[in-house]
């Protein structure tokens, strides 16, 4: 296995040099010249050069590690796209640091006892909390006061957050068949009950409504109904003269049977009405490529990463939350 002063030894410089360029440091920082740096990184990729993540643990007191906490609870609390987490530890690798993935009762997570030892039982430097809904109450402020690095993914807090904009998102969606023409826009949500739900119900429905008051327009969310009693709604209001010629759906699913209501009418989209979505890219409805804005996981994991190592590199401080904007996918619906 190649050492430093191999690497040393290749390029023609000294040891601690060639250790603060592998280490990160600065071209002014270690008095190498830029073509020195790239000779010292070239010599140890040839060589085969991998730091010993074990010896900078113990130099750092620290594990160069992560932990990605869930909830035991159920997969709504703490759901995780396959893109979010490719994003982290895609980020993770790159920081030259690995993810272990901590599923913990909210008894733990409320334990005055165990939170201030979480780090130390998990081997880590930090947590990305993936706690999206009904966080147990205390939870945030425990690890708070036990001043333990902690970024929440998906969450919408004014600090240490990191969430998609759906408020923004929602706004858009409306926006964007407002400026087609579009008159009498319905907005299907998921069935809203009163028990508590992911902000982005909530705000995606509350932007909608403010684009069209903002526009001088009626609303017409439906929001209570089961997916019987919306295909019932679509079924009536579809019909007739009066019937939406746009439509703000909160994800696939109201989207698909928004559509298949309209297939039994004998309506197509486009020509008769729009629609547009959320949710991953490309959503598809019998081979019809549905508009939509995407949730943007990728980047909420990057930044997610990005925000926890600042974190842990200033304990104690809060870091502004950060909103994520939904870029658009274009489909065949508009």
């Amino acid at each position: 296995m190649a050492t430093l002063q191999d690497i040393a030894a290749r390029v023609g410089v000294s040891q601690p040099v060639v250790s603060k360029v592998l280490n990160g440091g600065t071209v002014a920082g270690c008095n190498a010249s830029a073509a020195t740096r790239k000779r010292i990184l070239a010599a140890a990729r040839e060589l085969g050069y991998r730091r010993d993540l074990a010896a900078a643990a113990t130099r750092s007191r620290r594990f160069g590690s992560i932990a990605l906490v869930l909830s035991t609870a159920n997969a709504y609390r703490s759901s995780l796209p396959s893109e979010m987490i490719a994003a982290i530890t895609d980020a993770l690798e790159q920081a030259e640091m690995h993810l272990s993935l901590a599923r913990l009762t909210d008894a733990a997570l409320t334990d005055e006892r165990q939170v201030p030892r979480l780090l130390r039982y998990l081997g880590a430097d930090g947590l990305l909390v993936n706690y999206n809904r009904c966080v147990p109450d205390g939870m945030d402020a425990l690890i708070t006061d036990c001043r333990i690095p902690a970024i929440w993914l998906n969450d919408k807090r004014p600090h240490d957050a990191v969430y998609p904009d759906d408020f923004d998102a929602g706004r858009r969606a409306t926006q964007t068949l407002i400026e087609r023409g579009h008159r009498r826009i319905a907005y299907l949500s998921q069935t809203l009950t009163e028990q508590p739900t992911h902000y982005s119900e909530t705000d995606r429905l509350a932007s909608y409504e403010q684009a069209m008051a903002d526009a001088g327009l009626t609303s017409r969310a439906i929001t209570t109904l089961t997916s019987p009693q919306r295909m019932a709604w679509l079924a009536q209001h579809m019909a007739g003269d009066a019937r939406p010629t746009g439509f703000v759906c909160y994800s696939i699913k109201q989207a698909s049977e928004v559509l298949h209501a309209a297939a039994k009418l004998g309506l197509r989209c486009p020509q008769d009405f729009a629609l547009i979505s959320f949710g991953g890219a490309p959503m598809e409805h019998v081979g019809l490529h549905i508009s939509a804005l995407q949730v943007p996981n990728e980047e909420v994991g990057r930044r997610g990463v990005r925000m926890l190592i600042e974190a842990i590199e200033q304990p104690g401080q809060r870091l502004a939350a950060q909103a994520v904007a939904f870029p658009v996918v274009d489909g065949q619906t508009i």
